[in-house]
């Protein structure tokens, strides 16, 4: 299921994050350009941020999962990496790929042009576009093919993230991961 959500972060947050993306000199060209090489957790800094994050996912899940609103299962989020995107004069990547080891994904916009949208595929290939807005989140299953859209001039700078969600420990595990600390490195 992808759903929006309002996300207002504060002015301090955007403008040190708008920086932060567009001071990483990681551009591949003038038209685009990342933080994920340099900087694969942005947000780790920015606990306002990751507050509003944890308030998402929990509306999240009540909203998409029954059995996760059951007060059986306590659920923890785990922010596996954040990232910048920088995008303008008509950038189009029609290139979909997917978070497929994340249960979800999402992107907020810092600004965001119109006509500058996320495309998806669904399984059946069709493709449609989420409009959003600037204070909006959209949140989505990791396994969602998709690709970035901009046909405008203007700059389109968004932060993106993968969700891995286990549960709290002492938790019955049958239907979800177990919390890290259970997980045995090989």
């Amino acid at each position: 299921m992808i759903q929006k959500f309002q996300f207002d972060i504060s002015d301090k947050d955007r403008s040190s994050l708008i920086s932060l993306i567009k001071n990483s000199n990681q551009f591949i060209n003038d038209s685009f350009g990342t933080t994920e090489l340099t900087n694969i957790q942005i947000l780790k800094e920015y606990n306002n941020v990751l507050n509003r994050l944890k308030q998402v996912f929990n509306q999240y899940t009540n909203d998409c999962f029954d059995i996760i609103s059951n007060e059986n299962y306590k659920l923890d989020f785990h922010l596996t990496k954040s990232w910048g995107t920088f995008t303008k004069d008509f950038m189009h990547d029609e290139i979909p790929h997917h978070h497929g080891y994340a249960n979800f994904a999402f992107v907020f916009y810092l600004t965001k042009p119109d006509n500058s949208n996320i495309v998806f595929k669904d399984l059946n290939n069709v493709k449609f576009e989420i409009e959003a807005n600037e204070n909006e989140i959209i949140v989505y299953p990791g396994y969602y093919n998709h690709f970035i859209k901009n046909k405008s001039h203007e700059e389109r700078l968004s932060v993106a993230g993968d969700i891995v969600m286990t549960l709290q420990p002492n938790q019955p595990s049958w239907e979800f991961l177990t919390p890290i600390n259970m997980w045995i490195q090989l």
